[in-house]
């Protein structure tokens, strides 16, 4: 199975390093991200998607929507592959790893098993994102395109890859640049 990874179009909240684990919160692309994602709907014209997969977040919904305007394929939503939940909402992301480093300290465990206020720690997250690829690895699925988020694509990268927690964290997935993988 082949999947194409892309990260949203910029948002409304990216701009200012503004935490959203929210998908209710109405956070949509601004207009860069929008041209962001008609530029990668270009790129992937030609391909021929079996499935689009987007989080529950509008950001990815939208970008998902401009990808496909080119393609007419079943878009679902699975909320596995959402935006990390930091248990910060609305905080910067310097807010969020502060207090994620101070923790850590505190309570004698690495940053990956921190969980803050009603938070999951990125354990956690990764959990979540090993499940979504082993459904994705039942289904007669060709070509899939996913569209997430910057953790979700990190992690992604990580578990097919079998990459070190360091070299995830290497991995900077920029608005709407397309990964390949093989599953």
């Amino acid at each position: 199975m082949i999947l194409y990874c892309i990260r949203h179009g910029q948002a409304e909240n990216n701009p200012n390093h503004i935490i959203n684990e929210d998908p209710k919160k109405e956070i949509n692309l601004t207009e860069l991200g929008k041209k962001q994602a008609e530029k990668a709907a270009q790129t992937l014209k030609k391909i021929k998607f079996d499935i689009i997969i987007t989080s529950e977040f509008p950001r990815t919904k939208e970008t998902a929507e401009i990808i496909n305007k080119y393609h007419h394929t079943l878009t679902i939503i699975d909320s596995r592959i959402n935006d990390f939940i930091s248990g910060v909402e609305g905080e910067s992301v310097h807010v969020y790893r502060t207090e994620r480093e101070r923790l850590a300290k505190e309570q004698g465990i690495d940053i990956f098993n921190v969980k803050i206020n009603d938070g999951e720690s990125f354990e956690d997250q990764r959990k979540r994102i090993s499940l979504f690829l082993k459904y994705l690895e039942r289904k007669d699925y060709r070509i899939v395109l996913i569209v997430a988020h910057s953790d979700t694509l990190q992690i992604i990268n990580q578990l097919i890859n079998n990459l070190s927690d360091k070299e995830m964290l290497e991995f900077k997935p920029k608005n709407c640049k397309i990964r390949k993988f093989e599953l």
